[in-house]
């Protein structure tokens, strides 16, 4: 079963690679893995679908289908 996270990105998070961010939330889960989901469009980041590269913002939304 897929389980959908929502996160909001703090101050401490702020500045990282949306898959760095990722890969240190399912550390079960490998780096590239989380790449590849991300280009399937498994998560959005403030309802917009991005990159895995894509710097997190403080306050940016990011709604995850990481499984």
């Amino acid at each position: 079963m897929n389980k959908t996270s929502v996160l909001i990105i703090d101050d401490n998070n702020s500045g990282l690679r949306l898959d760095i961010f990722l890969s240190k939330n399912h550390p079960d889960i490998s780096r590239a893995s989380i790449q590849a989901q991300i280009k399937e469009g498994s998560t959005s980041v403030n309802g917009n679908i991005v990159r895995p590269s894509y710097i997190l913002k403080a306050g940016d939304k990011v709604i995850s289908g990481i499984h």
